[in-house]
């Protein structure tokens, strides 16, 4: 009798220890960024004047807010330069010819990074005004 509840008892024990290892790996699949980067060398390519009509044409989905818009919320964040600027109505005072780079961040993604208002992901700009460096 002994060892039929010692059976389910090392099965249950194998199953929590499986568990814990599995959200213990979390923490390093977080690290596996949704990031996606465009370089100037892209954007030289191309004839549009703003980084606004460039993503219009060749990354309609980075500008689109998906679920509900709080009053507050621009929607999809952009930052310039490190600095917080608005909705991606702000990509329409960028010259092409200033951008070093451009990530998206997916909603999940730029929530890590920059906390709460940023569900609907982020657009982060690099120019060769300030000499702004990527962090990471």
């Amino acid at each position: 009798m002994k060892h039929s509840l010692h059976i389910p008892l090392v099965l249950l024990i194998a199953a929590l220890a499986t568990q814990n290892a599995t959200e213990a790996q979390i923490p390093s699949a977080m690290q596996h960024t949704t990031r996606q980067t465009i370089t100037a060398k892209e954007l030289a390519k191309n004839p549009q004047t703003d980084l606004y009509a460039y993503l219009t044409r060749r990354h309609p989905l980075w500008l689109n807010t998906r679920g509900p818009v709080e009053s507050r919320s621009p929607g999809v964040v952009v930052y310039v330069d490190g600095m917080r600027r608005g909705g991606v109505e702000e990509l329409r005072r960028i010259p092409l010819e200033t951008v070093v780079w451009v990530d998206h961040y997916s909603g999940p993604e730029a929530a890590l990074r920059w906390g709460s208002g940023h569900s609907h992901g982020t657009i982060h700009v690099a120019t060769g005004v300030s000499g702004f460096t990527r962090a990471g």
